[in-house]
């Protein structure tokens, strides 16, 4: 007899190798539907308010003076919705200048420029590793706001957060 003889059917073109390879693609197959079928866990958002403030700086003269308490502030770049104004101080604005006969840092007051310091606050949604507010705009310290309210607008930084749920 033959000894070569092919057997008819579907394993006639499969070894044992590819039968090895199918199973671990199938078993590979199945992990990954399991794996995604748990609910992962998902960072617990809840919703609060948040209080922040944003130093404004340099503004020009008088610039400053046109914020009130109650205007509603908006990006001016992405039109996020920032929040409602709770408080502002205006100040004459400084500048930093490095001083190289004694080292360290000068600051110097210009005359013909403001600093609007303004608190904020706005309705947010928090993770554990972020706050954001108006549908996007993420706040950290030291990020940089493009604020446009009624008749004036400025770019300045964060400088204090204050969250509801910390009290």
């Amino acid at each position: 007899m033959n000894s070569k003889k092919r057997t008819n059917g579907i394993f006639r073109f499969l070894n044992l190798f590819d039968i090895i390879v199918i199973l671990v693609v199938i078993a590979l197959v199945l992990v990954l539907y399991f794996a995604r079928s748990e609910n992962p866990a998902t960072p617990a958002v809840q919703s609060s308010t948040v209080i922040y403030t944003v130093a404004l700086t340099p503004m020009v003269n008088n610039s400053a003076e046109l914020i009130k308490v109650g205007d509603e502030l908006v990006d001016k770049l992405k039109k996020y919705d920032l929040g409602t104004v709770k408080d502002v101080s205006v100040e004459v604005a400084k500048k930093r200048a490095d001083d190289l006969v004694n080292g360290g840092a000068v600051y110097g007051e210009m005359q013909s420029q403001q600093s609007a310091i303004v608190t904020i606050e706005s309705a947010c949604t928090q993770t554990a590793t972020q706050i954001t507010v108006g549908g996007g705009f993420t706040v950290r310290v030291g990020e940089t706001v493009n604020v446009r309210g009624p008749g004036y607008n400025g770019i300045g930084y964060i400088i204090s957060i204050d969250r509801e749920d910390a009290q």
